[in-house]
């Protein structure tokens, strides 16, 4: 279990989002996951760096172990020259941050999502930008020098109950059989008719 879910989880809501954060958006969706928690993280736990920090949650809301899931990540005003690979899910050890992480550039005003293989599953997270002020820069944070945790969940949606179908009547199975005699009958006549056309 990573040390900043150890910090958050008592924070991270069953349902919605919380944000922690100023100027950060997070849009709903209907996407397959959904961000839970948003936090701009304090000086005692960023200890001067400069990322994003991503976990991800499980259906039973426990904290996902090395998910087949990569953090999807962009920034404003980026070029196509300007590669942003999906980063994957697997740090493990109890003495990692969170299970993946995007370094922050100075300047850049990032957005990061959930993806599985090239498709996105979740809402996007937007507005994650370094050059922001911190109340007390000596517990670590300065400008440029500001982290995010962000934690994502399996989306929960609502169950409905199907609609109830009119019963389907019993079969009747000696109408049928009386259906089928007169089919039966009536073809039996056209063969005797058509029979009668080639004899002439």
């Amino acid at each position: 279990m990573g040390r900043f879910f150890t910090a958050y989880q008592t924070r991270i809501p069953a349902t919605g989002v919380v944000i922690e954060a100023d100027g950060v958006k997070c849009e709903p969706s209907a996407a397959p996951y959904r961000a839970a928690l948003v936090a701009h993280l304090p000086g005692n736990l960023n200890q001067g760096n400069h990322g994003i920090y991503v976990d991800v949650l499980d259906y039973n809301e426990r904290l996902a172990v090395n998910p087949p899931l990569k953090i999807g990540w962009t920034w404003v005003g980026r070029k196509d020259d300007e590669p942003a690979p999906p980063q994957p899910l697997d740090k493990t050890s109890p003495a990692d941050t969170a299970s993946g992480n995007i370094a922050l550039g100075k300047g850049q005003v990032a957005s990061v999502w959930l993806q599985d293989g090239d498709v996105v599953i979740s809402n996007m997270v937007s507005g994650l930008s370094t050059a922001i002020s911190d109340a007390d820069p000596a517990t670590g944070n300065s400008i440029f020098h500001n982290s995010y945790y962000i934690v994502f969940a399996p989306q929960v949606g609502t169950v409905t109950e199907p609609t109830p179908q009119p019963p389907t009547p019993p079969i009747d199975c000696a109408e049928c059989q009386r259906q089928l005699t007169e089919l039966r009958t009536r073809l039996d006549a056209i063969t005797k008719l058509v029979n009668s056309w080639i004899g002439d």
